[in-house]
């Protein structure tokens, strides 16, 4: 049994598409090629364009003159890997902080693209509503992602806002109402006596972006109540025992998983609230852990 690679394209002639095979590929190095599957390294075939791949399967019959076997082909195409948006370290989706404590949002330094780890050159366009009031933006496009625009564009306040818990106006930053955000940076600190008032859920939204056309969303709702609340840190203690997933945590399911906490920041806040982590395992692979801390500001992490 064997495997033949080769990069073809196609044309119409009349009402007829003609298969041209422009190269084939030496699998010479391989060691799939002679077997029944055939398994490539990353990054070794070129993206936008088809391939066609032939597998053949020999039957020996002692003889050089009559041949039995059989040809099967197929076609495919490489496309690029959706890009990965993660908002916080541990991506984590809510976290819990009080009146006059730091937000630090920094998609630059998480988000991921699966076929260059160490790109991070993204574009970012950045969104704020209001949760707990289910404010919503008026404008999005036909794949789902809010539409930024300059005109509409809103800026963070710059001075302490007078909180105004009753009845506060509409939009994070008592704009009147959610919408896009001034800035484009990869990294984003409010501190939330920027906000319109505490007793309310706010929702970050940042559009990660490329040139070739590829985007992912990631969303951070805080939770910003009157006193402020202790800030910690969730840990997979190993190397490879976890890494972070929009909204939860894709553990590794072959490794022994430790987890540890550390409380962040030099601030000393009274609370007796106990830090718990949960895990919930979800069938299949690849296994999810989502970890939940009640009462207080979290970022579950990979250690």
């Amino acid at each position: 049994m064997t495997w033949r690679l080769f990069k073809v394209s196609f044309s119409v002639e009349g009402v007829d598409t003609v298969e041209s095979v422009d190269e084939e590929l030496d699998l010479s190095g391989v060691p799939s090629a002679s077997s029944v599957s055939l398994i490539l390294p990353k990054g070794s075939l070129d993206v936008d364009t088809y391939y066609k791949a032939v597998f053949k399967y020999e039957m020996e019959t002692g003889s050089d003159v009559i041949k039995v076997y059989q040809e099967s082909r197929t076609y495919f195409t490489m496309i690029r890997t959706p890009l990965v948006a993660i908002m916080i370290k541990g991506a984590a989706t809510k976290i819990t902080r009080g009146w006059d404590q730091e937000v630090s949002l920094e998609p630059g330094i998480w988000s991921q693209n699966p076929d260059d780890k160490d790109d991070k050159d993204f574009d970012y366009q950045w969104f704020c509503r209001v949760s707990s009031r289910e404010e919503n933006y008026t404008s999005w496009d036909v794949q789902g992602f809010p539409v930024w625009s300059a005109a509409e564009a809103q800026a963070i306040p710059t001075e302490e806002q007078t909180a105004s818990p009753i009845n506060p106006p509409g939009g994070c930053f008592g704009h009147g109402r959610p919408g896009p955000l001034k800035g484009k940076s990869g990294l984003l600190s409010v501190n939330t006596n920027r906000f319109v008032t505490y007793a309310q859920s706010y929702e970050f939204l940042v559009i990660v972006s490329k040139e070739d056309g590829r985007r992912a969303m990631a969303t951070l709702e805080v939770d910003v109540g009157k006193i402020p609340a202790p800030v910690v840190e969730i840990s997979c203690k190993g190397k490879d025992a976890c890494k972070p997933f929009p909204g939860s945590l894709l553990v590794n399911p072959t490794k022994r998983l430790g987890g540890m906490r550390r409380r962040l920041g030099r601030r000393r806040i009274l609370s007796t609230t106990p830090l718990t982590l949960n895990f919930l395992l979800l069938s299949g692979w690849p296994w999810r852990a989502r970890a939940r801390l009640p009462a207080s500001g979290t970022s579950p992490t990979c250690g």
